[in-house]
């Protein structure tokens, strides 16, 4: 038996033209912080201090983000890590436009965690009902539930997740650390399993993305108001 196991939820997939088809999506566990890091540390190495710790990898941490910045490949035992540029240009010369371009990290992972994958034991179950967030795409980052791109396009699938009904509070939310809640310029597709949206300006932070709506299992307003948030902290850079 696998010493490590992971939960995939299953729901109906919103982009499959083929019925009975379902989509698998991994149940977060926990979250684990440079602190969790540290006391982990600690209880194995007991003549460090996890504040000591602690401090280490929060500044190992602004070394990579240094080097990042500055273009180079960061290799820090989970994996490489590579600033990239995304958009197109028109033709060799064109200039950076930060309208059109932005830049992004690519992750690839360690070869210890990929092994790790093959060796993992994997459960299923039905996932949960009523209003559930499954993915947040950012069209402009090309990543999925991590980055979102200040003033860009993201595409979110989910289950009931039209935001219907004649409750004041319904809408879409990108709520920052501080509790500031920021809405979405303009929602151009509304629909139970899809939302497209475009972002406002948002500062370079961690935002939490939460929905409220009626949306019930016909698309329809229900009475009872669903607040729901996505389970993946999304990162502007």
């Amino acid at each position: 038996m696998a010493d490590t196991k992971i939960m995939v939820e299953l729901h109906k997939s919103s982009l499959s033209t083929i019925p009975g088809k379902y989509t698998g999506t991994v149940f977060s566990s926990g979250t684990l912080t440079n602190e969790s890091i540290a006391e982990q540390i600690a209880e194995e190495r007991t003549d460090l201090r996890p504040e000591t710790i602690k401090l280490v990898l929060e500044l190992a941490d602004a070394v990579k983000v240094s080097a990042l910045l500055e273009g180079k490949t960061v290799n820090d035992g989970m994996g490489y890590y590579r600033t990239v540029c995304n958009g197109t240009f028109d033709g060799d010369r064109a200039t950076f436009d930060s309208e059109a371009h932005s830049l992004s990290v690519a992750y690839t992972p360690c070869k210890t965690l990929r092994k790790g994958y093959s060796d993992v034991e994997v459960s299923t179950r039905p996932g949960a009902t009523g209003t559930s967030i499954f993915t947040v795409y950012d069209a402009v980052s090309a990543s999925e539930n991590s980055t979102i791109t200040s003033g860009g396009v993201v595409y979110v699938t989910g289950q009931q997740i039209r935001i219907v009904g004649s409750n004041e509070g319904n809408g879409v939310f990108f709520v920052a650390e501080d509790g500031t809640e920021y809405s979405p310029v303009v929602i151009s597709t509304n629909e139970p399993a899809n939302l497209i949206m475009q972002l406002p300006t948002l500062e370079t932070g961690n935002y939490t993305l939460k929905i409220v709506t009626q949306c019930g299992v016909n698309g329809r307003a229900m009475k009872t108001v669903s607040t729901c948030e996505f389970e993946n902290t999304l990162s502007v850079q």
